[in-house]
C-alpha cells in the first residue's frame, strides 16, 4: 500500500515538475518574442531617425542652394541697375 502511494506520489511530482518545464520553456519563448520585438522597434526607429537626419541636411543643402541663387540673382540684378 505505502509502495503504490509513493509511486503515485512520484507520478505526481513528475508531472508536476514536467508541468513547470513546460511553464519555463513558454515564459523563456515570451521573454525572448519580447527582446525580440523590442530590437525590431529600436532598430526602426533609429533607420526613422537615420532617414529624417538625411531629410533635413538634404532640404538645408536645398535651401541654401536657393537663397544663393537669389543672391546672387540680386547682385546680378543692381549690377546691371547701377551699370544702367
Amino acid at each position: 500500500m505505502r509502495e503504490e502511494e509513493r509511486r503515485a506520489q512520484d507520478e505526481e511530482l513528475k508531472k508536476e515538475k514536467e508541468k513547470q518545464r513546460l511553464r519555463d520553456q513558454i515564459e523563456q519563448k515570451e521573454i525572448q518574442e519580447k527582446i525580440e520585438a523590442k530590437k525590431r522597434l529600436d532598430e526602426e526607429n533609429k533607420r526613422i531617425k537615420d532617414w529624417e537626419r538625411k531629410f533635413d541636411e538634404d532640404q538645408l543643402k536645398r535651401e541654401e542652394e536657393l537663397i544663393k541663387k537669389f543672391n546672387e540673382r540680386n547682385l546680378r540684378d543692381q549690377n546691371n541697375n547701377d551699370t544702367n
